[in-house]
């Protein structure tokens, strides 16, 4: 049951991770902490990345942090680049959410990488002054290529990650569909045939 979604939710955010060239050390933002961010957080981490994270409840801190979040920043609304840049910016931002804030770039350090894996139809807006002086880039990424599955499946379970699942039975399935429909199930919902 737990391994269910590292097939899918963890594939991508690690693929994503892999495509942004995180390198140990480096300050990595994950945006939006649902399905994807919640395992994306844990593997920035065990990968060497500086993790950041970027809400905009200040009552989740104690949540993120035991996700493995070192750094929880709370911003405001449509701020999400300038919560980051006001501590330093970040090399690497992974972003899992659904909208994407108009600042976003901003949190990005110069030679800095964004790292697209939440499915959005939010503009993403920039010129090629910002692109070409701040030597920047952006990577679209989804799951991929088929070799990477094999190595998360290893680093999660090397790294003794936690994918954070509500379990329905074959009978609920109608339940946990609307749940994820709605955006209500926290983190990721997973059928458990019976035995």
């Amino acid at each position: 049951m737990e391994a269910a979604p590292i097939f899918c939710a963890g594939f991508t955010v690690y693929s994503g991770l892999r495509d942004a060239e995180l390198l140990p050390g480096e300050r990595c933002a994950v945006i939006g902490v649902g399905g994807l961010g919640h395992l994306a957080v844990q593997y920035a981490g065990a990968l060497g990345g500086e993790v950041f994270v970027v809400t905009r409840s200040p009552d989740k801190t104690k949540s993120l942090k035991a996700m493995g979040a070192e750094h929880v920043v709370v911003a405001g609304s449509d701020e999400v680049g300038a919560s980051l840049e006001r501590v330093g910016g970040v090399g690497v931002m992974l972003h899992s959410g659904n909208a994407i804030d108009p600042d976003l770039l901003r949190g990005l350090r110069p030679y800095g990488r964004l790292s697209l894996t939440g499915v959005s139809d939010s503009p993403l807006t920039t010129t090629p002054l910002q692109m070409i002086f701040g030597n920047r880039r952006i990577v679209g990424s989804s799951q991929g290529p088929r070799q990477r599955l094999p190595e998360v499946l290893e680093l999660h379970r090397r790294a003794r990650v936690k994918t954070l699942v509500e379990t329905y039975s074959l009978d609920e399935a109608l339940t946990a569909y609307e749940r994820v429909a709605s955006g209500t199930a926290r983190f990721r919902a997973v059928l458990v045939p019976e035995s």
